[in-house]
């Protein structure tokens, strides 16, 4: 195996590496720093504790104006740019996805409120057959390039909605607002890669995101909105799988509330941790008609009491 000079020296001393980040640190402050984007980062503050957009020029002009978008993502790039370069192994000091056709950097969040840059890039990937909505708002402009998608609205909000499309055609200056539970876009086709500065706010609220399949509308995903329930499903599944009996109070607790695929991760990691205890716990959710998860708890029940009979004994009162 070859290993560049470089990288071996980076193995050897990981100083060059916490100095290559404090550096792109630093640069990131000193844009958000800098007089108008400091302006904004202000009103982006006021969004995300719920201002209205039209009340804050500056972050509205963001969405409206693609001379003053250009302003602020070229900011990023000049002053962020240069440092990267000259620490090519640093980290990009900001949150990001990246994928074969899609990127996205988030430049500032504040409270419910992001700032981001997307970008589509050309890919010989077929049309997307599904479409996911989830809460709250955006607002998205283009920059740069150009190409061919789809708005998609949802009719209602019932579990297999009607789905309605309209063709759009991205170019600069292309802009669009959409309520999340019932609008989504699609990027079909990409002639020139798309760059799209988005600005969006989560509801006080969070809902689950949703994925229907566009032909018929039938649900074939769903997600949790709030990022503080997908950790807690996470430390739940960890928690089983390292055998954590220490945990079982903590979690046949988190069971008894909570968002529903929260507490059914809770219910299959207390019958890891001890088949007894879970067992009691799936017969008393299966008998709760009023819960939603009933229905699951009872098909589970029974699978699991095929399986190991032994387990009809649990409910059993005790002959002392």
């Amino acid at each position: 195996m070859q290993i560049d000079p470089a990288l071996r020296t980076l193995r050897s001393d990981p100083a060059p590496q916490r100095a290559a980040q404090s550096a792109l640190e630093r640069a990131k402050l000193d844009w958000a720093g800098e007089g108008k984007t400091r302006e904004i980062m202000a009103e982006l503050a006021q969004y995300g504790a719920g201002e209205a957009l039209p009340a804050l020029p500056r972050l509205a002009g963001l969405t409206a104006s693609p001379v003053q978008a250009d302003r602020l993502v070229s900011g990023v790039i000049d002053t962020c740019l240069p440092v990267l370069g000259q620490h090519q192994f640093g980290l990009v000091p900001f949150r990001h996805q990246l994928t074969d056709r899609h990127i996205v950097i988030e430049l500032a969040r504040a409270g419910r409120a992001a700032l981001s840059v997307m970008v589509y890039r050309p890919s010989n990937a077929l049309p997307a057959t599904t479409a996911s909505f989830a809460a709250g708002v955006r607002h998205e402009l283009c920059l740069r390039g150009e190409g061919q998608g789809r708005l998609i609205v949802r009719a209602d909000c019932s579990s297999s909605p009607r789905l309605d499309s309209e063709l759009i055609a991205f170019g600069r200056g292309w802009q669009a607002a959409f309520d999340n539970l019932r609008q989504t876009k699609l990027v079909d086709q990409i002639t020139r890669p798309l760059v799209i500065l988005r600005l969006s706010r989560d509801p006080e609220t969070p809902v689950p995101l949703r994925e229907f399949r566009l032909d018929d509308g039938a649900l074939v995903h769903e997600a949790a909105a709030d990022r503080r329930d997908s950790r807690r499903e996470l430390a739940l599944a960890l928690l089983g799988s390292m055998g954590r009996v220490d945990a079982l109070p903590a979690v046949l607790s988190a069971a008894r509330s909570g968002p529903p695929h929260v507490r059914w991760e809770a219910v299959r990691q207390a019958l890891v941790l001890d088949s007894g205890a879970g067992f009691a716990l799936l017969s008393k959710l299966a008998e709760d008609q009023q819960s939603k998860l009933a229905a699951p708890a009872a098909a589970l029940k029974a699978q699991l009491l095929a399986t190991y009979p032994a387990l009809a004994k649990v409910n059993e009162p005790c002959p002392a």
